[in-house]
């Protein structure tokens, strides 16, 4: 049994998924968008990293959308953007300050993230201090922010698509090598 067929076992299917979308959203239900194929997944994959490195709200919703665009797997892109977690927030955000001062030259020795209270009583004062959060993390965390974000999708991409190669070729090989016995 391939790690696929394990991971798609305790999947739901997509007509029990697509029954549960509410109203006739016709977008969401194509079947480009539920494949598990190899351009599929690696796509999916991709969005997901790229979207779980934004420090944006609505990860998911953002996540939906591009896959919806560039036709990825949906499932798997909404999955990945929970790579970036409250467990996952330190290191992401060390890593892209490190990728920022690589590029930029800059020697930034600490990073120092204050606790700003975050107000929710309208939009106006929640994107204030949203604006005033991200403004915290400097220049040189946006400069290595792209490079992070569209690196890891990249990276991610390659390897579902060398892992997938190699274990189609493995199979034909170890299938063909049974044939012969």
């Amino acid at each position: 049994m391939s790690f696929l067929t394990g991971i798609k076992k305790h999947l739901p299917t997509r007509r029990k998924i697509q029954k549960s979308i509410p109203g006739n959203i016709k977008t969401i239900r194509k079947p480009a968008l539920w494949c598990f194929e190899c351009d599929c997944v690696a796509r999916g994959v991709a969005v997901g990293l790229f979207v779980a490195f934004l420090p944006i709200p609505f990860q998911m919703l953002i996540a939906v959308l591009l896959a919806i665009i560039s036709r990825a797997n949906l499932p798997i892109a909404v999955a990945l953007t929970w790579v970036s977690n409250p467990l996952t927030f330190g290191p992401f955000t060390y890593l892209t300050y490190f990728v920022g001062t690589l590029i930029t030259g800059e020697n930034v020795a600490t990073i120092s993230i204050q606790d700003i209270p975050w107000s929710f009583h309208n939009i106006s004062t929640l994107w204030t201090t949203f604006v005033t959060w991200l403004s915290q993390f400097g220049k040189v965390f946006f400069i290595g922010l792209p490079f992070v974000a569209i690196g890891s999708a990249i990276i991610g991409y390659l390897v579902i698509i060398i892992c997938w190669q190699s274990n189609t070729l493995l199979r034909a090989w170890y299938k063909r090598k049974k044939s012969r016995k």
